[in-house]
């Protein structure tokens, strides 16, 4: 579709408020005055002269040139049969006389790695079937559980032939394996086109394309209409911080600093590439446009934002001081989101103490409805590091997370980043022998799922992967051949199907009424406590062990409830453990401890989760 550019657009577009940029730049297939051919639109504000060059005119740099429509660097060119598929490129008189060709920041599509040529794709008239997803998505209720299955699409699984899955294998593949496994989300990293394979799509180059790699901006449409119909939300990885810097892309678009900081100091970062200008207010045009691009034209349900913490302070640095311009595009991109997708949501990776991440705008916040706690992820990483026998000398690494875990509404995530580059899966950060890291990861995964907040798994997680995440491979799939891996399997299986039926560990993820503290004694390296669901009978009493010691009889105080009965216990032979389980109800006692007025006695063996439900 071809639309007009007005000036309303413009002022909007300068004004850093304008919501729909992509309806108006890039290619665009239609027709003008019963002419078929495509719209090519760019902005490229200091540009003497801008081309389209492509296969449609044989790539003649004598040719194409684009009307200047606006003084502010908009330039437009209708080409007649032009059409979907076509190749092309800008060639861009930069103001002191250099040509440059660059690809087009808006394109829908682009040719794959290393190829770098624009193509025309027809975004449009994609046949949604998703209708009742979408209607059951309002309003916005944090009172549900979320499983969150994080997945880079070009290693999860090859196809049969060896090569990378297609979005329309992974359709076939990997959501009938979501909803199997009781995950109902899933969270692709970044799936917009970038050149680098080893950056796992965190060094964007078309922030409006999706990736070649895996097929068409409609084939991955469909997957995500397929998700829906299943009953399986789809949330992406975007990366509003920073953009690849190889020449052909967006880097000196013009000729000058386009895109990006001004300020070698500023544009520069670690991960080299460039930091976007937030101070540009046609920067954050773009990017709040791309923003609701992937939420309206994919349906996207949430977009989780990479290195907020690069956002809220210059170059990611507390010392260096809040960037006021990066808090402003923040708070700007949540406000447009909420009253453009009011369903959508919106996650900040954000590394730092900064407060009010998800408190509302209206309160002061930023905004967003969740914030990964990579506190509680490094901090019980750690623990689980160190020797059983000195766990006790730590064991503020296990608890400091239940001081602020209403401070803001968190997902607890074991993602990709901690499971890479010499930092070991999280199977082998257990310590001890290969078969005594399972009933350690055991015992943390089920504390993780009874600790308040949504939850998310990097792929692998799930049957205990060996090896760190490595993009050029797909999972080790064949080690479900092995009984400890495949039972591994089979208990996250129970313990997802457990965490979405139980609405004890998510009804009230974000409020004191549903946590209770029971025990915590260190030198044993056990805990407990109870979670409370939408009603009395929901309530559910867990408790860790996670030392090497065998308790035959261990008693803690519980909630009201004429007796409890087990549901979960991670060393339950079935599992690979040694079988040593609380069969039937366990009689409540009328002996008051840890301030309940009720206490059950049971066993409790060495690296375990139980979970108890209160019978009433």
């Amino acid at each position: 579709m071809i639309r007009r550019l007005y000036d309303e657009d413009v002022y909007l577009f300068r004004n850093g408020t304008h919501r729909t940029l992509f309806e108006l730049f890039g290619a665009h297939v239609g027709e003008i005055d019963g002419v078929a051919g495509v719209m090519f639109r760019v902005w490229a504000k200091t540009a003497q002269a801008v081309q389209v060059i492509g296969s449609f005119n044989n790539w003649d740099r004598e040719h194409g040139f684009m009307d200047k429509v606006h003084e502010h660097g908009i330039f437009e060119l209708f080409i007649p049969n032009a059409k979907e598929y076509d190749e092309y490129k800008y060639l861009i008189t930069a103001a002191n006389g250099e040509l440059l060709e660059k690809s087009d920041p808006f394109a829908f599509f682009s040719q794959n790695r290393p190829e770098t040529n624009s193509i025309v794709f027809d975004i449009d008239n994609f046949r949604w079937q998703d209708h009742s997803w979408q209607k059951q998505r309002l309003p916005k209720n944090y009172q549900q559980p979320m499983n969150i299955y994080e997945v880079h699409a070009g290693s999860w699984r090859y196809s049969d032939n060896g090569e990378l899955s297609s979005y329309t294998v992974l359709a076939e593949t990997l959501i009938p394996y979501v909803k199997e496994y009781y995950y109902n989300f899933i969270e692709f990293m970044p799936l917009m086109e970038h050149p680098l394979d080893e950056s796992w799509g965190y060094q964007v180059s078309g922030f409006y394309a999706a990736t070649h790699r895996y097929g068409t901006p409609k084939q991955l449409m469909a997957f995500i209409n397929e998700a829906h119909q299943q009953d399986v939300g789809v949330i992406l990885d975007w990366v509003p911080v920073h953009f690849c810097k190889d020449a052909t892309f967006m880097v000196k678009f013009d000729g000058t600093p386009l895109f990006e900081y001004k300020e070698p100091q500023n544009s520069e970062n670690e991960w080299g590439s460039l930091n976007f200008d937030f101070s540009s207010p046609e920067v954050c045009s773009f990017l709040i446009s791309n923003a609701l691009f992937w939420l309206q034209y994919y349906h996207a349900d949430g977009l989780r934002l990479d290195a907020v913490a690069n956002i809220i302070y210059w170059q990611g640095r507390k010392d260096r001081g809040e960037n006021p311009y990066g808090i402003a595009f923040l708070r700007a991109l949540n406000k447009a989101i909420a009253e453009t997708v009011p369903a959508a949501l919106i996650t900040a990776e954000d590394s730092t103490d900064y407060q009010a991440v998800t408190k509302s705008l209206e309160e002061g916040g930023l905004g967003f409805d969740y914030k990964w706690n990579m506190g509680w992820m490094n901090d019980t990483f750690n623990y689980m590091q160190t020797p059983s026998d000195e766990r006790y000398e730590v064991n503020d690494k296990l608890t400091f997370s239940f001081h602020y875990m209403y401070n803001e509404r968190y997902i607890l995530p074991y993602s990709h980043d901690e499971v890479v580059h010499g930092k070991f899966s999280v199977l082998n950060k257990m310590p001890g022998s290969y078969e005594a890291k399972f009933p350690q990861a055991r015992a943390l995964f089920g504390l993780m799922y009874a600790h308040p907040g949504k939850k998310l798994q990097f792929m692998g997680n799930e049957f205990a992967q060996v090896i760190e995440f490595d993009e050029k491979r797909e999972l080790d799939w064949l080690l479900l051949k092995y009984p400890l891996h495949d039972s591994f399997h089979e208990y996250m299986k129970k313990l997802h199907h457990i965490y979405l039926h139980e609405s004890a560990f998510w009804f009230h993820d974000y409020s004191f009424d549903g946590f209770r503290w029971i025990t915590n004694v260190p030198e044993q390296n056990v805990l407990a406590f109870a979670r409370f669901g939408k009603t009395a009978k929901d309530t559910i009493v867990m408790i860790c062990n996670l030392s090497d010691i065998y308790f035959k009889e261990y008693t803690i105080g519980v909630p009201q409830a004429k007796y409890y009965q087990e549901i979960l216990n991670s060393d339950d032979f079935c599992f690979s453990g040694s079988g040593v389980v609380n069969e039937g109800k366990i009689k409540v006692l009328k002996e008051p401890m840890h301030e309940q007025q009720q206490s059950i006695t049971f066993t409790l063996p060495p690296f375990t989760t139980i979970y108890f439900k209160a019978g009433k």
